[in-house]
């Protein structure tokens, strides 16, 4: 007897494709929403190399990606770069531009310049000429390329941290343990800091108690100095700052988001999240505590990592255009730091809504997914083994008919179909459930029910459903599915917890029984059941689901709990993962 097999099934976790798709509209709408006429200057969300970054390649490719479509013609003569000559541009896509340029110098500060002849689709120009700056590489030997404060500074606050910016990465224990800070006394007494790694080769000395006023600090690198890589820094660098009188005890405070925190109606191509802080922060004790798992996805599917301003008083995190309509980003931060050391325990959250009504049974022709599947089965008749592990990995194909096939793969390169699938079709009133095949089962041949089944009613509302159908599957039999469903209601439901944590916000839970029966002259004789509870993501559908058979002839007994996993991404596998990272 064929089993009606996994009729709930996993949907449509979108693919980074999806994400992009309004990345290529031309159209000169508001960044802002509405769809007004757009007279809101373009911004520059993200560059790579980013500001500060060392140790670039001197071949590495530079490239800005801006908040909106911008006009590529608008770029000539609006591109400079302090070093190797710019052997012109091209535009990757309407918002990511790619200049070219000459291999640079080893161990040379570039700097790339956009003027404000740049305009976005509608014409407006970028508000003040942008420029970025970063280092290239040493062959040869470590450099200190920057730090602050200054040489000869004066005025510092007591408690306020020195920067220190290497030419590669290097070992925080080998900053701890060589570089010194000193007064300028004869004794030249040390004082004791606390190292914090911010960017690559990039640190943070914090006194661990306020320095004395009004005294000439010096720090020293010493020759020496060893890089990862195995280079060391040639010549021992000092500088000097004078302190002042103040000492900073007052913990930094998020002044404003933007979009503001509660927006519900987010422009899909704004292309940012900013944070403005009340003082400079240091950025690796930045990072969400809670985040719910759209956003998480995007963040990681993207590789999104965020910028700071020149004064680390302002966070912007690049979003990509087309968000789905609907789709909430949700943070809470718990603790920062600001660079006198005093740290912000309150809570701060934040909550925005892309505009529009969220899709929760979304269908995209293409999409790819893999299912961790963790199994059990037990009863009367053990099976072995009892309990076990496997991966599922599926596709979403569409039919000519519009309906679309969750076809089965052999493997994550999706090259070689089990020949396994079921048939669905999704309308404004439900998601229906319409036939399959079981390549294991005899004979294989599409099975198509008699009717369709409903498995999921369209829009999502509290209550519930009930539905039949029958199939008849040569030399075997004639069954009967009937399906009651519940849809019990929208919450917060949390994937795991760890140093962060991550959770879907407004998810939708719904439990369906199935029972099948097999038709014996004018009876039907129970053949097995099924129960399900799902769970469903607001522009992201099912992530996660319990599944359960039992047979009614021996009263054996299968269970599956699933969790899906965006094929692109690292997702959430539960307890591996300890910190939440931009």
């Amino acid at each position: 007897m064929p089993t009606l097999r996994k009729f709930v099934l996993l949907f449509a976790i979108l693919t980074l494709a999806v994400w992009f798709v309004a990345c290529s509209d031309d159209s000169p709408t508001d960044p802002g929403g509405g769809g007004d006429p757009d007279t809101t200057p373009p911004q520059v969300v993200s560059t790579r190399p980013y500001n500060t970054e060392a140790n670039v390649s001197l071949d590495d490719s530079v490239y800005v990606v801006f908040n909106e479509a911008m006009d590529p013609a608008s770029a000539d003569g609006q591109l400079t770069l302090s070093s190797g000559a710019n052997m012109g541009y091209t535009w990757n896509t309407n918002r990511i531009l790619a200049i070219g340029h000459d291999d640079w110098a080893e161990a040379t500060q570039v700097t790339c310049t956009l003027g404000t002849g740049l305009t976005d689709a509608a014409g407006n120009a970028l508000p003040a000429a942008y420029s970025f700056a970063f280092w290239t590489l040493s062959s040869t030997e470590l450099l200190l390329l920057d730090h602050a404060p200054a040489d000869g500074a004066t005025g510092v606050n007591r408690s306020q941290s020195v920067m220190l910016q290497f030419s590669e990465s290097v070992q925080g224990m080998e900053v701890a343990n060589l570089v010194t800070i000193t007064d300028a006394t004869p004794t030249k007494a040390a004082y004791d800091f606390d190292v914090s790694s911010i960017e690559d080769g990039q640190f943070l000395l914090t006194p661990e108690a306020p320095l004395p006023a009004n005294t000439v600090m010096t720090v020293t690198v010493p020759a020496g100095f060893q890089a990862y890589s195995g280079r060391e820094l040639a010549e021992t660098v000092t500088f000097s700052y004078t302190t002042g009188t103040e000492v900073d005890t007052t913990p930094p405070t998020i002044v404003s988001f933007e979009p503001a925190n509660g927006t519900t109606d987010m422009s899909p191509d704004l292309g940012y999240l900013r944070v403005t802080f009340s003082e400079p922060i240091n950025p690796d004790s930045f990072y969400p505590h809670e985040m719910n798992l759209g956003f998480y996805n995007l963040i990681r599917g993207w590789n999104v990592s965020p910028t700071w301003s020149a004064d680390g008083t302002v966070m912007t995190l690049p979003l990509p255009s087309g968000l789905p309509a609907g789709t909430p980003l949700a943070l809470t931060f718990t603790e920062f730091e600001d660079l006198s050391g005093n740290w912000q325990n309150d809570e701060f959250g934040y909550l925005v809504y892309v505009a529009g009504t969220a899709d929760y049974f979304p269908v995209v022709d293409g999409t790819l997914y893999m299912d961790d599947v963790e199994w059990e089965q037990g009863g009367p008749i053990m099976k072995a083994p009892p309990q076990n592990y496997h991966s599922e990995y599926l596709k979403l194909e569409m039919q000519p008919d519009n309906s679309f096939r969750m076809a089965e793969y052999t493997n994550g390169l999706y090259d070689t179909p089990t020949g396994d699938w079921d048939a669905f079709k999704k309308t404004s009133g439900a998601v229906q459930w319409l036939g399959f095949e079981d390549v294991d089962e005899a004979p294989s041949k599409a099975n198509m029910f008699a009717s369709p089944l409903d498995i999921l009613p369209l829009p999502f509302a509290v209550g519930s459903w009930t539905d039949n159908t029958t199939v008849t599957i040569p030399d075997d039999g004639t069954y009967r599915a009937t399906i009651n469903g519940q849809v019990l209601g929208k919450a917060d439901y949390m994937i795991w917890e760890s140093d962060g944590e991550v959770f879907i916000k407004d998810c939708w839970t719904v439990y369906r029984e199935m029972t099948v029966e097999v038709q014996n002259g004018q009876t039907w004789d129970l053949a097995f059941t099924e129960t399900d509870t799902v769970r469903f993501a607001p522009s992201l559908g099912e992530v996660n689901r319990v599944h359960r058979e039992v047979d009614a002839n021996d009263g054996s007994w299968y269970q599956e709990h699933v969790w899906r996993w965006i094929y692109t991404t690292e997702f959430m596998h539960k307890g591996r993962f300890e910190r939440l990272e931009w």
